[in-house]
């Protein structure tokens, strides 16, 4: 699982490539950058009032230590909205966006029970336009899609600027695997088994 970077951007829409967004991450990270630039551009509704940028920082700080998990959400790449010519974190103009769909449903990795299995849903992840192939994924004939993807951009879905790729704290990841999945968009701890180069097989709890 890798940070998503404004030049992987074009060929995650084109594969429409599983990633995973991490949104409490994202939250805190958008209001460290606003921060950066002073405390003066966080104010009350009422009164127009600035806290110090250190009770801020000691705020999302306690915020950050008091989630007691965060919030994970797969989602992939549908389009990428151009900005206006003058578009940037600190000009007028409009500036370009992922946006993301969220992935409601699929098969739960969780209940995956062999390696092969295992292996095609990663390639999967990776391409959900995949064919799966019984005698190249050595997988049941009758092995069903593990998920379905639109092309076409949800209500529920999410836009998120180019320049916030660059904040400090990652949130986008991409190079989505099985584990990831388990690990961070599904609730049970369940055990998974994975081949080894030395054939052994593992068992894998997730936490």
């Amino acid at each position: 699982m890798l940070p998503v970077e404004s030049k992987d951007l074009e060929c995650l829409v084109k594969l429409n490539s599983i990633l995973i967004l991490d949104l409490d991450c994202w939250g805190a990270s958008y209001l460290r950058s606003i921060l950066a630039h002073g405390s003066a551009n966080i104010t009350t509704k009422q009164g127009n009032k600035a806290l110090p940028p250190e009770l801020w920082l000691d705020i999302i700080e306690l915020v950050e230590h008091y989630i007691d998990e965060n919030t994970y959400k797969p989602v992939y790449g549908v389009a990428i909205t151009p900005g206006s010519p003058n578009g940037s974190p600190n000009g007028n103009g409009t500036e370009s966006s992922l946006v993301c769909n969220v992935l409601e449903e699929w098969t739960k990795c969780g209940d995956l029970t062999d390696g092969n299995r295992i292996n095609a849903y990663d390639r999967c992840l990776h391409k959900p336009s995949y064919k799966l192939d019984p005698e190249k994924d050595w997988i049941d004939k009758d092995e069903k899609y593990y998920f379905d993807i639109t092309k076409t951009v949800q209500e529920d879905s999410y836009s998120i600027l180019v320049s916030h790729l660059r904040f400090e704290g990652d949130f986008l990841f991409r190079k989505i695997r099985v584990l990831d999945m388990i690990a961070r968009c599904e609730d049970t701890v369940t055990s998974v088994i994975i081949l080894v180069p030395d054939l052994l097989t593992l068992n894998i709890a997730s936490l």
